[in-house]
């Protein structure tokens, strides 16, 4: 058991790897952004709306809605990006 006692012993002498989305995951708050081998995703976090929300404006919180919820925070929000299509 020597080996896994040095091998617990020493892991903690080399720094974690650094989080390579971190200034992109700042820009884009509220919305998060996981990423792993290729695959990519974007959402925002659904505790900020619910039913109500979508009601008072007429809308069923359908994928449509969402994209026009999303569309609407990013032309608020990020006008730095230089344009939504």
């Amino acid at each position: 058991m020597i080996n896994g006692r040095i091998l617990e012993e020493r892991k903690n002498e080399y720094p974690k790897p650094r989080d390579v989305d971190k200034k992109l995951k700042e820009t884009i708050a509220p919305c998060r952004w996981l990423s792993e081998r290729g695959r990519y995703t974007l959402s925002l976090e659904a505790g900020l709306l619910n039913n109500d929300s979508f009601e008072e404006y007429n809308m069923l919180g359908n994928g449509y809605d969402w994209e026009t919820v999303v569309r609407a925070f990013l032309e608020d929000n990020m006008a730095q990006l230089g344009g939504i299509p």
